[in-house]
């Protein structure tokens, strides 16, 4: 994959264009500056910091030479499938749960603090996954989920087209209007009284 560059600057290291997306034969080929541009550019900003203490302010803001450092670095663990050993480490901080009694240990959820480095490399690898999965039709079409202009409401849609050929013993998780709760199950007759 080869980068062309903008016309009419002198910036043109820094103002770069992909011509195509990784294909089938290059889904392991080294990465691309326009490919960690790209994920910088999704990275959200205001994050907590992993082990490392480098957040995604601080990589967005680096210069050319510094982000070709770390596309060395990126490309050196894809090639060999070595990571560094701080990007397998985290910070686990315990959130309490509302309405949960402090004194339980149930009662909080850990939320775990990792490298942004790591978070990074893992977007651009995602990137590619995704395109050559959509690319391929490998996934099949009900699966709504992590898909671009899908949701969970898209697989809700689908159920009223197969009611009639869900037995009355059946049950079935109802998801519309019901964010941030527990699904509620219901029996495959009332799914076929439903209009």
């Amino acid at each position: 994959m080869q980068p062309e560059t903008t016309r009419g600057t002198s910036r043109n290291k820094r103002e770069m264009k992909v011509t195509q997306q990784p294909t089938d034969e290059n889904m392991t080929c080294p990465f691309v500056m326009e490919e960690l541009e790209g994920a910088l550019k999704v990275m959200q900003n205001g994050r907590s910091p992993g082990p490392d203490n480098i957040i995604n302010e601080m990589l967005a803001h680096l210069g050319f030479q510094a982000k070709r450092k770390i596309l060395g670095l990126f490309n050196t663990s894809w090639k060999t499938g070595l990571v560094p050993s701080n990007w397998r480490k985290a910070i686990l901080i315990p959130i309490l749960k509302v309405g949960k009694p402090k004194n339980k240990g149930n009662s909080y959820r850990p939320i775990s603090l990792t490298s942004c480095m790591c978070k990074l490399m893992g977007r651009m690898i995602n990137k590619r996954l995704v395109g050559y999965l959509e690319k391929h039709n490998i996934l099949m079409d009900k699966q709504a989920g992590f898909r671009q202009f899908r949701s969970r409401e898209s697989s809700c849609l689908h159920c009223p087209d197969h009611r009639r050929w869900i037995p009355e013993t059946a049950t079935y998780s109802h998801c519309l209007g019901r964010y941030g709760k527990k699904p509620s199950i219901e029996s495959g007759k009332k799914v076929l009284s439903c209009n």
